[in-house]
């Protein structure tokens, strides 16, 4: 993903392109001028993302149905 082979997590691939973006000496401040829009979402960012489109593809699948199954939009282990 994002021309990454060989990483495995979102926030390792996260920090390797940041480092990238990153000048080695400089330091990355709120002044900073980098786009960090250009980075890949977090982990905790991207599981409801991932979580949200899953509940759409279900409702796509289901939508010649005269009647919908109550679909859950979140798993019962999160508060």
């Amino acid at each position: 993903m994002y021309g990454q082979n060989r990483e495995s997590s979102m926030d390792g691939l996260r920090a390797k392109l940041l480092r990238k973006i990153v000048v080695e000496d400089e330091k990355l401040t709120s002044k900073s001028k980098i786009d960090l829009v250009r980075l890949p979402p977090c982990h905790s960012a991207l599981k409801p993302h991932l979580q949200r489109l899953n509940h759409h593809v279900a409702l796509y699948k289901h939508a010649d149905e005269a009647i919908l199954a109550t679909l859950k939009l979140y798993d019962d282990g999160q508060g």
